[in-house]
């Protein structure tokens, strides 16, 4: 016999009572697109036949949540402004605060191309009333035009830099993390996402891991460090 999704799920709270506490119906919703590899709305437009697997696995993710794990822990994957990122325990989950910062930083990415506007204009009047030599103009230009430079410190997952990258269209990202793990998850999201090239990631403690780097300038400056309890860190 098929059940429907969404029949299962009013099930869910039947599951919950074999355990000592609840869990909400988004992450119950999460879990079963983790479960039957589905998108949310399936959950309620598709049929799934649920078999006694199916529910034993079911279980298993209900207990792994109760124990205390974060479902996008347990699904490895977290969702960031509209965008699907990497998760796992070597990364913190990305918080829906953040995006207000992300927007921030798009408004002030907007202000930096305005003022470079503003003085190749200025310098534009100055060379046209022959007030300057035009060689000192073009290095200018040249120099205003370049694309936005962004250092992201405190990477962890790279939802900052790769959503900066991915909405951005002319802007190049330094993204920083002093865990190794956290990096390698940043890479893959930044390859799963296409903006590989837009984004270099090193490896080190904040500024220090721009040694390397022939041209450390930047445009704007983000860090987006841990600001949970100890205890509540993974």
């Amino acid at each position: 016999m098929k059940l429907k999704t969404a029949d299962y799920k009013r099930d869910i709270f039947y599951l919950m009572n074999k355990y000592s506490g609840t869990i909400s119906i988004v992450e119950a919703e999460m879990l079963l697109e983790y479960l039957f590899n589905c998108a949310r709305l399936d959950l309620y437009v598709k049929d799934f036949v649920v078999t006694d697997t199916i529910e034993e696995l079911h279980d298993f993710l209900i207990e792994r949540r109760l124990s205390g794990d974060p479902v996008q822990y347990i699904t490895g994957h977290a969702e960031f402004m509209g965008m699907d990122f990497i998760v796992t325990k070597d990364t913190f989950i990305p918080r829906p605060e953040t995006e207000l910062l992300v927007n921030e930083i798009i408004n002030s990415s907007r202000l930096v191309r305005l003022r470079r506007d503003s003085l190749e204009h200025y310098w534009n009047d100055r060379v046209s009333s022959q007030q300057y030599s035009s060689s000192g103009h073009d290095n200018i230009s040249r120099e205003q035009s370049r694309e936005v430079k962004i250092l992201d410190l405190c990477t962890g997952s790279g939802n900052i830099a790769v959503t900066l990258a991915k909405l951005m269209p002319q802007v190049e990202i330094t993204a920083v993390d002093i865990s190794e793990a956290a990096l390698k998850i940043a890479e893959k999201n930044a390859e799963r996402h296409d903006v590989s090239d837009k984004v270099k990631f090193y490896k080190g403690n904040a500024f220090n891991a721009l040694v390397f780097d022939i041209n450390p300038k930047f445009d704007i400056i983000v860090c987006n460090p841990p600001y949970i309890k100890d205890e509540e860190a993974p």
